[in-house]
């Protein structure tokens, strides 16, 4: 179905309250007639809440990018979504919002991981003595098929952060904090 030009804002509104509709009640079962309706089909996790890292880019706010975020591993999933929920992802699903998706997450990539400066480096060496390194911690991964091909390792080589006093951090605080924040993605 292409969108007419002449009616494009309305359109696009129209396909956006749509696909937001999708986004809020999909996989609960509780709206007869929405797509998957009464079916045992998974859907992918939904964010609660605003990460930390998130920067607007570009168009994109933050409502939209969580909602076409979320159809499109519901996409990839094969849960099904509304047709007007896929004509709004399918507009939004253009180059420039995958590069400006890339720009947001290419962060995360480590090809992008910045080597420190000498600042950086003595902060990072400054350690007590005998500061122990993180080296491996294992952490719980949450339930469902969006999670099944995660590794619930965490092998690292630095140093266990500690506080300007000394006290170091441990491991369970390493493991609780990163179960959450997977959680919160």
């Amino acid at each position: 179905m292409f969108i007419r030009a002449i009616h494009l804002d309305y359109e696009l509104d129209h396909y956006k309250i749509l696909a937001e509709l999708d986004y809020k009640v999909l996989g609960k079962d509780s709206l007869k007639g929405a797509p998957g309706w009464g079916q045992d089909i998974q859907y992918p996790p939904k964010m609660t809440h605003q990460p930390h890292w998130y920067k607007p880019v570009g168009r994109l706010s933050f409502t939209d990018y969580k909602v076409w975020a979320w159809l499109e591993a519901a996409k990839a999933s094969g849960a099904p979504i509304s047709k007007e929920a896929d004509i709004w992802y399918k507009y939004l699903a253009t180059e420039d919002l995958k590069q400006e998706a890339m720009e947001l997450l290419g962060i995360f990539r480590v090809k992008n991981q910045k080597e420190f400066n000498e600042i950086e480096n003595a902060e990072y060496n400054a350690g007590p003595p005998n500061t122990k390194t993180i080296n491996t911690v294992i952490f719980d991964i949450p339930e469902g098929i969006h999670y099944k091909y995660l590794n619930n390792t965490l092998k690292d080589s630095s140093y266990i952060p500690h506080t300007i006093r000394g006290d170091r951090l441990w491991k369970k605080y390493i493991k609780i904090y990163l179960e959450e924040h997977l959680e919160e993605f």
